[in-house]
């Protein structure tokens, strides 16, 4: 597959002001984007694992245990989750 896409994302996540109201919610599209396209952003589930919001941690977790095989075991052992 292309890499286009995920270049994309990544440029697109990058360039959104990480300090704004909903950049927790450009982060969680971002994971669901790449994981459409089957590719892990194990980096965006650490940040989105951290939120203040419940539902957010929520999401990272269901997705991390989704994209578990796709993501080194370094990550999924990490204390953070």
């Amino acid at each position: 597959m292309a890499r286009r896409p995920f270049q994309a994302v990544d440029q697109w996540i990058k360039a959104f002001d990480s300090k704004a109201d909903n950049f927790e919610q450009a982060m969680l599209e971002s994971i669901f984007v790449c994981e459409g396209l089957g590719q892990a952003r194990p980096d965006l589930i650490e940040q989105l694992a951290k939120s203040k919001s419940y539902l957010f941690r929520g999401a990272a977790v269901r997705t991390l245990r989704l994209q578990a095989d796709r993501i080194s075991k370094h990550k999924r052992d990490a204390h953070y989750l």
